[in-house]
């Protein structure tokens, strides 16, 4: 199970087990000194919640033998549990880190720019994007590439020095997946870019993450650039992408 619900089966035995010894010190008689004595059941109660919260309680315990041997019992039984909630918590936080690590959670940023892809081209679009945005408000740039978010990161940080401000954030997953694309948050994106791929036919995979932004009719959506290698795939891209993208032929471009 999730470390809430752990988390919450061990406090309804704690509860559990305070009102158990708090009656059984009630019906016994066993009491402890009039020195440290509770008013009632529910002074009972608050005596044997702090009993098993807080092992130090019971040094200032004062009455018969059955009822310290009775508040130690409980007192053992609240150590077991406590470090087993803080057992519980610690395994939560490692989870949610290595989620975080993993770069599978949703992205929060608002009117960022999106990359979908991976190549030797993001690290001049992102230097040159942190230039563009240096009169912007808590820029942002999200890049979706099937590798790993640390490495995506520290080759940034290697590649490009200054990022003026600009705040990049790695998401890592398949730039042809609908689900995965979410993650980028790019309904609320101001703009999106995707990248021609590396392999054999680079340009079917820009087609595809097209149809992925575009599925839906009614999202206007973002400006899309997209990257495409054969001249001969330009009228596909522009007939999927449709008013919202700028097809870019990487040929012509590099030989302009």
């Amino acid at each position: 199970r999730a470390a809430p619900a752990r988390g919450a089966w061990r406090a309804v035995v704690t509860g559990v087990l305070i009102v158990v010894f708090a009656v059984i010190v009630t019906v016994t008689g066993t009491e402890p000194s009039p020195a440290n004595a509770k008013q009632g059941f529910f002074g009972q109660l608050l005596a044997t919640f702090f009993h098993a919260l807080d092992p130090g309680t019971i040094a200032g315990d004062g009455g018969t033998w059955r009822f310290l041997l009775l508040m130690l019992l409980l007192t053992v039984a609240g150590l077991f549990i406590v470090s087993a909630l803080i057992g519980v918590i610690a395994t939560g936080i490692d989870d949610k880190l290595a989620s975080l690590r993993r770069g599978r959670s949703l992205v929060i940023e608002k009117d960022h720019t999106v990359v979908l892809g991976w190549s030797d081209a993001v690290f001049a679009i992102v230097r040159e994007l942190s230039i563009a945005n240096e009169s912007r408000k808590k820029p942002a740039i999200v890049i979706l590439a099937d590798r790993d978010k640390v490495d995506m990161e520290e080759d940034i940080r290697e590649k490009v020095a200054d990022l003026k401000g600009t705040k990049v954030v790695c998401r890592t997953g398949s730039v042809l997946d609908i689900g995965d694309l979410a993650l980028t948050n790019h309904g609320l994106a101001r703009s999106i870019i995707v990248l021609s791929p590396g392999g054999e036919e680079p340009d079917a995979d820009v087609i595809k993450t097209l149809l992925a932004l575009t599925h839906d009719s009614r999202d206007e959506g973002a400006h899309i650039v997209a990257e495409i290698h054969d001249p001969q795939n330009l009228e596909a891209a522009r007939l999927v992408g449709g008013d919202r993208t700028v097809i870019v032929d990487k040929r012509e471009t590099i030989a302009r």
